[in-house]
């Protein structure tokens, strides 16, 4: 079928008809690549919010841990001077017993 014919050969209503039915025979496949593009954008756009929400939540919690930090620096050098000679050594075994132990 065509969905174009002469005018010779054909008037106006079979020419609507005649691209109805070709319409008809593709429906699936109009459908099909609708669909696909819809879940397409839908992914692409629930990437970028995804994306976006990452970035934000690591921004609020730098912006914690630097709040957290400023608010009380002697915590910060305890726990510095606590853990230097621990952590120097690479085998923390003995440093984890000693947390377990407490």
């Amino acid at each position: 079928m065509h969905i174009f014919c002469s005018l010779v050969e054909c008037n106006l209503t079979f020419c609507i008809f005649q691209l109805i039915g070709s319409l008809k025979s593709k429906i699936d496949f109009i459908s099909s690549v609708v669909v696909m593009i819809i879940l397409a954008f839908g992914l692409f756009f629930f990437v970028i919010f995804t994306l976006f929400q990452i970035h934000s939540e690591t921004v609020h919690l730098a912006k914690l841990t630097s709040n957290v930090v400023s608010s009380n620096p002697e915590w910060l050098k305890s726990v510095m001077n606590y853990t230097e000679e621990q952590l120097k050594d690479p085998k923390i075994d003995g440093y984890v017993d000693q947390v377990n132990i407490l």
